[in-house]
């Protein structure tokens, strides 16, 4: 075990290291993480992200009830679970299962026994695939459903050129969502489109110009409805872990964006605010989402991905 001091030095390496470039409102050097490895080796950075992982833990295990879509509680649940977080049962007022369904690393929770009866009427009745997703694709859960159990009938590939087609009409949180839609249904269904991980791919780097970390090394100074999306940290950061989630290079290891869910971490309480400038009190919905990014680089960084 580390002597606090060894652990407190850590913390500190990363603020003197990180800080200065950060705060004079310039973006991180795209080679940041591979020079702090090589300065200071990568057991700091894995420990960093240790220390990180137990605030982050701490600030949802008390603000569980914050965590207000029910379908981001369920992602909470599946990947603590995955991660063998000591919070992963922690109870979640958000998130009745008996009425919603969703998948995370190969894992169902939720009320799955009436999709399986819903796809088996479907397949009884022969009822048109293609048909029934174009209706239903503009519905969260219709997309969740779509993804998480297409290996229960056949996909038209159509019915993906439609999924993708269909990310031009929409924007913010339901475009971030549709992103991890193409991602769970490569991980269930990897052969229903013959293109699906070039989508995934040219998906994130779209997502990502528009949903970035800039608000951290150019921030306003008064939000307004014009400027209110581009400055809020839960769009990047959700982005990120789904492209960390989603395991096909998109977010290497030693990529940047680390340093910025790192530097936007409020330290006196764990979470990730909304935005950054303006009001940095942790945020419950974000720090989800942050949390889990911090998982995945440290199993990414681990080599275990």
């Amino acid at each position: 075990m580390k002597s606090l001091f060894q652990r407190i030095s850590v913390v500190a390496v990363f603020m003197v290291y990180f800080t200065p470039g950060f705060s004079a409102g310039k973006p991180f050097p795209g080679d940041t993480v591979s020079r702090f490895i090589a300065a200071y080796g990568k057991d700091s950075l894995r420990t960093l992200l240790d220390e990180r992982i137990k605030l982050a833990s701490d600030f949802i295990y008390i603000h569980t009830g914050d965590i207000v879509s029910p379908n981001a509680a369920m992602e909470f649940r599946l990947y603590a679970r995955h991660f063998n977080l000591p919070i992963a049962e922690v109870p979640l007022l958000s998130a009745p299962y008996d009425a919603y369904f969703y998948r995370l690393y190969g894992q169902y929770l939720g009320d799955t026994i009436a999709m399986f009866e819903n796809f088996k009427k479907i397949k009884e009745e022969k009822q048109d695939v293609l048909k029934l997703f174009i209706e239903n694709m503009v519905h969260e859960a219709g997309r969740i459903g779509f993804a998480a159990f297409c290996n229960h009938f056949t996909i038209p590939e159509k019915a993906v050129d439609s999924l993708y087609v269909f990310r031009k009409r929409i924007k913010g949180m339901d475009k971030i969502q549709t992103y991890w839609t193409l991602i769970e249904l490569g991980k269930n269904c990897p052969k229903a489109h013959p293109g699906l991980e070039k989508m995934q791919v040219d998906y994130f780097t779209e997502l990502a110009k528009v949903y970035n970390f800039s608000q951290l090394y150019s921030p306003a100074t008064v939000l307004t409805a014009k400027n209110m999306e581009s400055y809020n940290l839960l769009l990047p950061v959700r982005t990120t872990a789904y492209g960390l989630y989603a395991n096909n290079g998109s977010v290497p290891a030693l990529d940047s964006r680390l340093m910025y869910v790192l530097s936007s971490q409020n330290l006196s309480d764990g979470g990730w605010p909304v935005y950054y400038e303006l009001n940095k009190e942790g945020d419950a919905m974000t720090t989800l989402y942050g949390l889990w990014a911090l998982c995945e680089w440290r199993e990414l960084l681990n080599g275990e991905k």
